[in-house]
């Protein structure tokens, strides 16, 4: 949690309406200066109200991520980004990694301004823009909020053995990948109560447990635990866990 020294001037700055007016019109898009080159993005207005703009202008979107991100993902690792945004995280991994990004988005509001992003920082991806579920039987409520950053995720039961609100896929997609990044609004709980093995070298997640229906984030520490990981780093809400590899 935010201490009181940090909470004042970030929502003075970072949640002020008054600087989102001035970032909406004024400025427009958002740029991010990363190893030389300049990765732009256009901004879905529509889907966010002028509190949470304030993060393009001063370059805080995303910040606790970004800074894990940074210090964390090396060149050449493969990365799963789960909850794609805008594609400034995607972009930033492949950026780093030179290698192809697979991103999940499932909100159908921003998917088209997240291909024209990646498309236009010229980002080699690929996108899957419904929730992955780990058996054929399940589906999720896609709660959309006004503001796309606060869309939840949530697990749902169906008979149904196809469900159309998401992508079937088995354990083995998951052993391609070096690293995961998940920040996906209480979806974090579903993933990683139901992935029987998790085997991923590294793992960079934001913790939303206002949004879990059963679990804490304590819960899911425990759970990385079990499966031999160990917190590395954190920053407010995002922490990295490595994997013990005996």
């Amino acid at each position: 949690n935010m201490n009181i020294f940090y909470k004042i001037p970030y929502y003075f700055l970072h949640r002020n309406p008054f600087f989102g007016l001035i970032f909406k019109y004024f400025i427009r898009e958002f740029h991010y200066k990363y190893n030389g080159s300049i990765l732009s993005f256009e901004i879905p207005f529509k889907n966010l109200t002028l509190s949470w703009l304030p993060g393009f202008l001063f370059k805080t979107y995303e910040l606790n991520d970004v800074s894990l991100i940074k210090k964390h993902i090396v060149k050449n690792e493969k990365v799963l980004n789960i909850g794609g945004g805008i594609g400034f995280i995607a972009s930033l991994i492949y950026k780093i990694t030179n290698e192809k990004v697979t991103i999940v988005e499932v909100d159908d509001r921003i998917i088209e301004i997240l291909n024209k992003n990646l498309k236009r920082n010229k980002i080699n991806f690929q996108l899957i823009d419904k929730p992955l579920s780990l058996s054929k039987e399940t589906d999720f409520f896609i709660n959309k909020n006004q503001n796309y950053i606060s869309n939840t995720t949530i697990q749902k039961t169906t008979t149904d053995n196809n469900p159309s609100n998401s992508e079937f896929v088995d354990s083995k997609f998951f052993d391609k990948f070096d690293v995961l990044v998940i920040d996906a609004e209480g979806y974090e709980e579903y993933f990683f109560s139901n992935l029987l093995e998790i085997n991923f070298d590294k793992i960079i997640i934001e913790f939303h447990p206002k949004n879990y229906l059963n679990l804490t984030s304590q819960d899911i520490e425990n759970i990385l635990t079990k499966n031999n990981y160990k917190e590395m780093d954190s920053y407010f809400q995002s922490k990295v866990f490595k994997k013990n590899n005996y």
